[in-house]
């Protein structure tokens, strides 16, 4: 009887072993895929993500930024930092990527570079699947914001006056496989703004269904 035991007991400590050794393989596997970027420099890189940016690709959807992000190391963020050089859209995925590596080194971004990088992404796009739904900003809890609305609400009243000139823009503002939700309310760049505004300010006010709804909560916004 002992032995069995002794037996039985050997056994599951050997199934505990080889499952443990093929989940560690696993995440080993997600890991290498993950930062299987060909042994690109943090230039290279860069370049990708600027190229991405400016063809509108999502930071969710783009394998250069996770490589990016996967090299969080003191060297590649001071090297990533330095790549940051102009106040246009092209350099959104970058500045997303040191956001997400190093709050510290992205708060050290120049103030008016990091805003102009992300207005002008947001002014820019064709599809705003990064930026969320507007009417979802005025939440107190950041997690449910897509990451470049944040990164804009986190600055304050500083990205007030670069925001204020994107009310005056009615161009719509779609994204792909959009539901029934955002289809009804039919986005504009100006109720995206507004709604940055909006949250800034901690105002929780229910954006309208309706363009003409909003276009009244414009009006003193742009006044």
């Amino acid at each position: 009887m002992k032995k069995e035991v002794v037996f039985l007991m050997a056994g599951s400590v050997a199934v505990i072993v080889v499952v443990t050794y093929i989940i560690l393989s696993l995440k080993s596997q997600i890991v290498t895929t993950r930062r299987d970027d060909g042994g690109k420099s943090i230039v290279e890189l860069v370049q990708e993500l600027k190229t991405e940016s400016l063809q509108g690709v999502e930071y969710f959807n783009s394998s250069a930024f996770d490589s990016l992000v996967a090299r969080n190391d003191t060297t590649s963020v001071n090297r990533l930092i330095k790549q940051i050089t102009e106040p246009n859209r092209a350099f959104l995925l970058p500045l997303l990527a040191l956001r997400q590596i190093d709050s510290t080194k992205y708060n050290q971004v120049d103030s008016v570079r990091k805003v102009s990088i992300l207005v002008d992404a947001l002014n820019q796009a064709k599809f705003f699947n990064a930026w969320g739904v507007p009417h979802r900003y005025k939440t107190q809890n950041p997690q449910q914001r897509e990451t470049p609305a944040q990164a804009i609400i986190e600055m304050g009243d500083f990205a007030k006056p670069y925001l204020r000139p994107l009310l005056q823009e009615k161009r719509s503002a779609p994204v792909w496989g959009s539901g029934e939700i955002y289809d009804n309310y039919n986005y504009r760049v100006a109720d995206f703004a507004l709604a940055l505004i909006l949250a800034i300010d901690g105002d929780t006010t229910e954006l309208p269904v309706t363009r003409a709804g909003r276009d009244s909560l414009l009006l003193p916004v742009v006044q």
